[in-house]
Parts: structure tokens; sequence; C-alpha cells
């Protein structure tokens, strides 16, 4: 789990102001658009400040834009809090005005080191801005909504002060629309969003330690569609996380999910809410299903399954569905619980 301090709404510049993308001589090569790693622009990778950007060709036909580099040549400009504070990391900056309006994806999940990315709008400001939404340590902004005309800066920075090999993807949103099967178990949580008070099932995250039952069926498995969202309270930026509750037939257990949205899942099958040692823990980006698994539970053995978004700006209530398996019958008489969620502060 990452608790998150609270994101930074207006741009800090540290480096020059936001002006227009830099001199023709900062243009990207041929065919930018094509797989491949660009020739460096000045002898460097990426653009060294805003007002030094490499621009990414605004015709959204020429997506998916790729491009690799290094940053471990460039300076510090730009830092905002999205998972880790203090960054004294080197930085690069693309910038991109597409033609028409379009939901993009940000992804630098096959980087060789710890990234963090940022999208900045001139002149508004910070946008979104990403840490650790993909396995280790690499970032990914997904479904970002941009506006035809608009000149968007995308900053790939550093955790701490994190250097490296980046590997930048920028195309059209890959989002997937899921579907909650017939005999689900459906979470019923109220919309949630800004200033959104949310009482349901917070587990270890909430003052009232309320799960939602998990009911399996004749085979051991049960399977449950819930919603999340990331949004502002009070202007700090918070996180759905949802605790389940369920007993083991006995024998190993999984659980595979799939959001809308990046996500975190844990088993763990501890009964009390320190942190377990032997709690199973996978990550995966939109439309990828994250799986975990124990090898051998204890027949009647209590476990929790928590999802939670991984991403670290605001985005609309979106859907996940998981199933686990290796489940026995709840038992009586069931303690009565609310179906739903309470927000955790990231900090």
């Amino acid at each position: 789990m990452r608790y998150l301090s609270a994101l930074a709404l207006m741009l800090l510049l540290v480096g020059p102001a936001m002006g227009a993308p830099g001199p023709a001589d900062n243009q990207p090569g041929p065919s930018p658009w094509q797989i491949g790693t660009h020739p460096a622009y000045n002898g460097r990778d990426g653009g060294e400040t805003i007002s030094t950007a490499v621009v990414i060709p605004g015709d959204v036909n020429l997506l998916p834009f790729h491009d690799t580099g290094n940053t471990c040549d460039n300076v510090d400009d730009y830092n905002e809090v999205c998972g880790s504070t203090g960054s004294t990391s080197p930085d690069v900056v693309y910038s991109f005005t597409p033609t028409q309006d379009i939901s993009v994806d940000v992804d630098l999940c096959a980087s060789g080191y710890d990234t963090k990315v940022y999208v900045y709008e001139a002149p508004q400001g910070l946008i979104a801005c990403d840490d650790d939404a993909c396995p280790q340590g690499r970032s990914f902004i997904y479904g970002l909504a941009l506006t035809g005309g608009v000149t968007y800066y995308i900053v790939i920075d550093g955790d701490h002060d994190a250097c490296g090999t980046y590997d930048l993807n920028l195309m059209r949103g890959q989002g997937c629309v899921l579907e909650c099967p017939a005999g689900a178990l459906v979470e019923g949580e109220p919309p949630c969003g800004d200033d959104y008070e949310d009482v349901f099932n917070g587990g270890c995250g909430s003052s009232n330690l309320i799960w939602s039952q998990i009911e399996a069926g004749p085979d051991g498995c049960a399977t449950v569609c819930g919603k999340s969202c990331n949004y502002l309270y009070e202007g700090y930026l918070w996180h759905d996380s949802d605790w389940y509750e369920a007993f083991a037939a006995g024998g190993p257990a999984t659980v595979t999910c799939k959001a809308e949205f990046p996500i975190v899942i844990i088993l763990d099958q501890s009964t009390s809410c320190a942190v377990s040692p032997e709690g199973a823990y996978g990550e995966a980006v939109p439309c990828v299903p994250a799986e975990v698994s124990h090898p051998y539970l204890q027949p009647g053995q209590r476990v929790w399954v928590y999802v939670s978004p991984i991403v670290d700006h605001v985005f609309p209530e979106s859907d996940y569905v998981f199933t686990i398996c290796g489940l026995a019958a709840m038992p009586t008489p069931v303690e009565e619980t609310s179906w739903g969620r309470i927000k955790n502060r990231y900090r």
C-alpha cells in the first residue's frame, strides 16, 4: 500500500516559466511516432525545461508516440508530490498540442528506474501526476482527457534522486468497460466524488472497522463487482479502499481482479490490523488482471481482500471485478455489516 501526501493543485515552477515550445532545432526528427529511439536533441534526451520541451506531433492520428532516453545527464527543474516528497531527480520535458479532443495514456512502465511523471496544462498548471501505478515504481497516467488546441507538458522525473533510462509511450486511452457477471455480489456503494463522506467498508482504514462479507458458492468461489475513485476532500486527494471478509475452506486461495483503473490488491489472513508478513500483494494497470494467491490456509481461517486505486490523480468512479476461490461457507450467525468503503487519506 502507498499512502501519499496531498496532491499539489497548482504548478510550482522550479525552472523557467511556461512558454512556447523550443526553437526549431528542438523539433522532433523524422517519423517520431514510430517505435524506436529518437536522436538526441542538443546533446540530451527530452527537453531540459518547459521552454525547450521536445515537441510531440499534435496530429492524434499519428499516435502512439514512443521515445526513449536517459535523464541522468539532465538537471532537476521540476517536482510534484505524488508518492514521494523532496525529489532531487533530474527530469526531461515533452510538449503535446493535440489537434482535437482526445483521451490519452502516458505509459512509463517499461522504464529502467523508479520514475514519476507529471502533466501540466498551459497556463493552468498541474492536471495529472503519478508515481507508482506500474510495478517496480514505474509510472502510468491513464485516461487523461485533453482538449484540442491546448498545449500540455509531460515531465518525466524520478523518485527521490533516481535517474536512468525512460521509455515513454503516449497513446490513445486504452480503457476498457467492465461488465458485472450475472450472479455476482454487487457492492452497492453510493456514488463517490469530491467532498464525499464515505462510511462503508473501510476495514482497518476506518474507525468502525467494517468489512463486506463474501458468501462463497458451492464451488468455493465468489465474484464481486465494486466501484472506486480518487477525489478531493477539503482540498486534499483521497482514495477509496475496499475491504472484504471471507473464510477459507482449507488449502490454497486465489484472487483475480481486473479494473478500469490501476489497482493494488492484497489477500491477507491476518486476524488483526497489524501488517501480516504472509499477505499476498499484487498490482495491475487498467484492463489487465492482477492475481494474488496463498498456498495454504487453515479451514475456517478468516481472510481479507483489499482493493484500492494506486493512481495519484482525481478520476471518476470506475468499476472493478474480482473472483476469489478457496472459500468455505460463511460462519453463522454473521455479524451485520454494510457493503461499502471508507476514504483513506494519502499521507
